[in-house]
């Protein structure tokens, strides 16, 4: 049966240096200064939550690219040879 509500979700991955703590800290703070909201975090990761349903709602096929409601699942995982690898797991959050 084909999904007709609209959802759309995406993934991607790329591998950067640096220690996990620091990794997971610039991400969030890269996050809350684009609007996002930490809904959890842990050591392994967070989800990170963008834009407005109500917005959405109101406007339809209106609304501002900023204002779209997303919600990003960020994970990281330290390699051997001192990396971080993250992976992005986006998914549009219609409520």
């Amino acid at each position: 049966m084909p999904d007709f509500s609209g959802s759309q979700r995406r993934s991607d991955q790329w591998v950067t240096e640096g220690t996990p703590k620091d990794v997971l800290t610039a991400l969030t703070k890269a996050g809350q200064s684009l609007g996002g909201r930490v809904e959890s975090h842990d050591e392994d990761g967070l989800v990170l939550a963008s834009g407005s349903r109500f917005g959405l709602r109101m406007l339809g096929m209106f609304t501002p690219a900023r204002m779209i409601p997303l919600s990003l699942r960020i994970s990281i995982a330290s390699d051997p040879i001192h990396n971080v690898r993250i992976t992005l797991d986006a998914v549009s959050d219609e409520g």
